[in-house]
């Protein structure tokens, strides 16, 4: 429990910020705090390690001890055939009071610990002690020696449990991981959707403006009318620009919404309080994939459960081995007519037994075992496969991310670049279409490349941030790199001692 209430600290520092009724503040780490508390998929994933930690006290309990107790009373009255029978009319009544203790331990031995006290009372002339009470004491052994033997074949199935509890927890974290990434990725598309908006709203602001001033230069005759009509449809065209905008950010704060579990108000609109940054990060290839071999929990899971494999094939390997136990008790016991002297007798030791012996059963044949033991051997080959091809896909990725985070930083560069020359030429054109040089056509054209170069600028600074957020995600490290240190403390926590 208390990885929720450090959760909920987290949320109480991280809550986003009301502006308006239908308007709210949001920066990146308040949108991640609140998909932590709200989004599904992490609240349903929270359950699967405490169920797996409950398989493994389920697993433990084979160990448990087992105590019964039983009375039971009977009565018998039968003809006596002989003179032998000491009665014409043999009357019998018996009472017996047992109690049994049974347990199992790690080595498969399996020993029974059993008192018994019976009551017996005859009409039989015969019978020297009536009515008598008998009492007795005894230890059984069975500890196996090949097939179910010894602690590393008994424990076997605890470790399956606590490796599969292990795996749950790093899934948890892989959830976790996915929706911080998917967190940025919906925040940083929000900030894109409302500064294509702006762009959209500008171009259409120049559009208007260029309007005005040709008819402006209509009314005092030194512009063609055709300039006013081609101006006309230039706004017509931007204001289309806008609404599809519009409709972009729209679209952008609902996929928002969902991930951060802002829906019980869907007409509320976000307005993010982050702007991406441009902080040139150098990366090395080698260190990057050593760190996600280290910290990505889909490969985590799969060294665990190759772990599991190989218990799984000694286990089998264990049971096509015969069955050779062995098998020993000792006991005590008393006779006397008044109850307590018997146990008196049994604890003086006077009276005892004891048996020691071996039991071997062999299986003709054993193939059900063979053939567990061939499906197990063949589950740990593909799980070799499995993990060297994770491996393999893990540090493709990897290479990718670095790859595109080196891409993106150039492109920013190539981006702003183009934009500078984007607004030079617009000037120009400007400076032209004042000498009469050129059209509103040529205008319109530039500012549609200008706009067109500030998109590809914010979205190159946008890539940029999403390639860096994708390169954390893919090497498993987005959690701490965020400052968020919640679950990696829960995990140490439960993993103590293990």
């Amino acid at each position: 429990m208390i990885r929720y209430l450090l959760i909920f600290l987290f949320l109480l520092i991280y809550s986003p910020t009301v502006l308006a009724a239908d308007v709210i503040a949001l920066s990146l780490r308040e949108a991640v705090g609140l998909a932590l508390k709200n989004n599904p998929d992490i609240v349903a994933a929270r359950y699967d390690p405490e169920m797996r930690k409950a398989d493994v006290v389920i697993e433990k309990a084979v160990f448990d001890p087992l105590f019964s107790l039983s009375a039971n009373q009977s009565q018998s009255v039968t003809g006596g055939p002989s003179i032998l029978s000491g009665a014409e009319r043999l009357e019998q009544r018996t009472t017996d009071l047992n109690a049994t203790f049974t347990q199992k331990i790690t080595t498969g031995a399996t020993y029974q610990l059993q008192i018994t006290n019976e009551r017996l009372q005859t009409n039989s002339s015969f019978q020297l002690l009536n009515p008598y009470y008998t009492s007795g004491l005894a230890l059984t052994v069975t500890q196996p020696l090949l097939k179910n033997g010894w602690k590393e074949v008994n424990a076997s199935k605890i470790l399956i449990a606590r490796n599969n509890e292990d795996m749950s927890q790093h899934q948890l974290r892989a959830t976790v991981i996915n929706t911080i990434a998917g967190v940025q990725n919906a925040y940083w598309s929000v900030v894109l959707a409302r500064e294509q908006l702006d762009v959209a709203r500008l171009s259409l602001k120049l559009a208007e403006d260029l309007l005005e001033q040709n008819k402006a230069r209509l009314e005092i005759g030194v512009l063609a009318p055709i300039e006013v009509i081609v101006a006309e449809a230039g706004v017509a065209s931007r204001k289309t620009d806008v609404i599809a905008a519009e409709k972009a950010v729209e679209d952008a704060e609902d996929t928002l919404k969902k991930i951060t579990g802002l829906t019980t108000d869907w007409g509320i609109h976000i307005r993010p309080t982050d702007k991406p940054s441009v902080v040139p990060v150098k990366f090395s290839e080698q260190d990057e994939i050593k760190t996600a071999l280290e910290n990505r929990p889909d490969y985590i899971q799969a060294r665990i459960d190759m772990k599991n494999k190989e218990i799984t094939r000694d286990l089998a390997g264990n049971q096509t081995l015969p069955d050779l136990s062995f098998v020993g008790s000792v006991g005590l016991n008393g006779l006397d007519t008044t109850y307590g002297s018997d146990i008196a007798r049994l604890k003086s030791g006077e009276y005892y037994s004891w048996a020691a012996g071996l039991a071997l059963t062999i299986p003709i044949g054993n193939r059900t075992s063979k053939s567990n033991l061939l499906k197990a051997r063949l589950a740990e080959e593909k799980a070799k496969v499995n993990l060297n091809n994770l491996k393999e896909q893990i540090t493709l990725d990897v290479r990718t991310a670095v790859r595109q985070v080196n891409t993106t930083l150039k492109t920013i560069d190539a981006a702003r670049t183009a934009r500078l020359l984007a607004e030079k030429q617009l000037d120009a054109e400007k400076d032209r279409f004042d000498a009469g040089m050129a059209t509103s056509h040529d205008i319109l054209t530039y500012q549609e490349e200008l706009a067109r170069a500030i998109n590809n600028e914010n979205k190159a600074i946008i890539d940029y941030n999403n390639a860096i957020a994708n390169l954390q995600k893919v090497t498993g490290t987005i959690i701490e790199k965020e400052g968020i240190t919640l679950l990696p403390s829960y995990y140490t926590e439960n993993n103590k001692g293990r």
